[in-house]
């Protein structure tokens, strides 16, 4: 097993997709130890003259064998510095939220209020803080909210994003709809049966 004493910057990524209105995260499996065989977040060690995004990227890339076409937006949200995260050594991961929307790739899929602990690392802290980041900027942030939510969305299902993340948003599809139709930035398009589907306006 690898052992080093200067602390390593790492990069761990929480990488979400929304699929049927629902949130969920990527795990894949870890190839070397520690930790073999179980699934963890996809994460790379920061490379000479590389920017933190730009692994994060790459983290998506080459863990999750996703195309660099699927990341539509990324964003840092924290820093990960306990002495024991990892047993190789002292490493600072720099957590990152990679919005996607490819379904290819070798990852493993989990709806964001589901995550049922057990990962490796500090992966389930990552993940919990990652979830409040999402809930901090929903509709706060919107390169960020279009990113995560997609082109086009049901009332409903931004109701299951909202319960998922613990957004601060109305909490009943009536409501909900309402509050859309004052919004500034959504216009609705029509109806899938008895739901209001929304887009984004062009210029918000």
């Amino acid at each position: 097993m690898t052992e080093w004493k200067q602390p390593l910057v790492s990069v761990d990524v929480v990488a979400v997709r929304r699929d049927a209105g629902v949130l969920s995260f990527a795990t894949c499996e870890r190839q070397f130890e520690p930790f073999v065989g179980r699934a963890a977040l996809p994460g790379v060690l920061l490379l000479t003259g590389e920017g933190l995004s730009e692994a994060a990227e790459r983290a998506v890339v080459t863990k999750l064998e996703l195309p660099a076409g699927s990341i539509r937006h990324v964003t840092q949200f924290g820093a990960f510095d306990g002495t024991n995260r990892d047993p190789r050594g002292a490493t600072i991961s720099i957590g990152h939220i990679c919005a996607v929307e490819s379904l290819a790739g070798s990852a493993t899929w989990t709806p964001l209020d589901a995550a049922a602990g057990g990962l490796p690392f500090d992966h389930d802290t990552i993940v919990a803080s990652a979830v409040a980041e999402i809930s901090r900027r929903l509709w706060a942030d919107m390169p960020f909210t279009r990113a995560i939510i997609g082109p086009e969305f049901t009332t409903s299902e931004i109701l299951t994003v909202t319960r998922q993340t613990g957004a601060r948003l109305p909490d009943t599809a009536k409501n909900m709809a309402r509050w859309l139709r004052s919004n500034d930035h959504a216009e609705s398009t029509g109806l899938r049966g008895r739901d209001t589907v929304w887009r984004w306006v062009s210029s918000s």
